[in-house]
């Protein structure tokens, strides 16, 4: 039971990856509680069992694979009518054996971007979106995009793997390269410009910063900003305001760069109850890195001194940083 008294059901599911990017999905049986829709696999976690060992059995019973490497994606709390849904959701990128529908569902393999084709249960939408983003942040300062050879390395780290970005106030000219540069790599890129009058470019969305959270426009997914929404908070407050304004995802600030445990326990508080993806600025060091992605979240941020690092280093860094967070069964 919740300390509400709702029952709490305790659930594990996967991301399931390939080495192509495409994910897995199932659809439930028809004659299941929702039957017909799509989701990512797994099940009920037994009481004293461990997160990643609760997976794997679930996916050798759904799926017949066996789970070699799993790395924390996100944990929130979906709440239906009749029950409180903890979340423990992971990236499953090793595992043996062929995936198989054994329980009589249909599975297939979906490029991240064809997701909102596919009609997934309520609780699935927070998941779904984390699917779609990249692990790691990029967001640099108005100096370092107003250098001339900016778009010269954007593109590198695009070619990298590199693929979400936080962009700063800047000329349209440099915006509009960046919105085409978007668009033909499918990268998120949103722009913190709150003293915008001008419609953005195609391919770029609206990033809030914290300190004009509480006087954003009550803008939605989907109308004023249809390639998303996302905010900057430091404080619990911030949270809350960045959950009303309806937010894609959300950065915890440089005030908030240290370990989860240290943090005010509002601050944890408000993270632990968060149900949109959370990238958290981090320490230069990679080790930083890890600790970030295993305390649940989406993603970490590099900001203008990570980047004079050069793009192709960079991305390889994270990219053990990334392996170093994965438990290895």
């Amino acid at each position: 039971m919740s300390d509400n008294g709702r029952p709490v059901l305790d659930v594990v599911a996967a991301v399931i990856r390939r080495d192509d990017g495409r994910i897995l999905i199932a659809r439930r049986p028809a004659h299941l509680d929702q039957g017909g829709l799509w989701e990512f696999r797994g099940g009920k976690r037994e009481p004293g069992e461990a997160r990643l060992e609760a997976l794997a059995r679930e996916l050798d019973e759904e799926l017949g694979i066996d789970v070699r490497r799993g790395t924390p994606l996100l944990r929130f709390t979906h709440a239906y009518p009749d029950k409180d849904v903890q979340l423990d959701i992971w990236e499953v990128t090793e595992w043996q054996g062929n995936p198989s529908g054994r329980e009589a569902q249909t599975i297939r393999w979906i490029a991240a971007g064809a997701l909102d084709s596919y009609e997934f249960p309520a609780a699935n939408a927070t998941i779904m979106t984390a699917a779609r983003l990249p692990r790691l942040l990029i967001m640099p300062s108005a100096g370092f995009v107003a250098g001339a050879d900016f778009i010269e390395i954007l593109e590198r780290y695009l070619r990298s793997g590199c693929s979400a970005f936080v962009l700063p106030a800047c000329a349209s000219a440099t915006l509009n390269a960046c919105a085409a540069l978007a668009r033909a790599y499918g990268a998120t890129m949103h722009l913190a410009d709150p003293g915008r009058k001008s419609a953005l470019p195609d391919g770029i969305g609206a990033h809030v910063p914290a300190a004009d959270l509480g006087r954003a426009p009550a803008v939605t997914r989907g109308s004023r900003v249809p390639a998303g929404l996302s905010a900057s908070v430091r404080t619990a407050e911030d949270f809350r305001r960045a959950r009303e304004i309806g937010v894609d995802w959300i950065v915890m600030t440089d005030a908030c760069a240290k370990p989860l445990r240290e943090l005010p326990p509002g601050l944890q508080a408000a993270f632990a109850a968060e149900t949109v993806p959370t990238y958290k600025s981090a320490a230069l060091e990679f080790r930083a890195h890890t600790d970030a992605l295993r305390e649940g979240f989406q993603g970490v941020v590099v900001t203008d001194p990570g980047l004079e690092t050069a793009p192709e280093v960079l991305a390889d860094s994270f990219q053990r940083s990334l392996a170093r967070a994965a438990v290895v069964r």
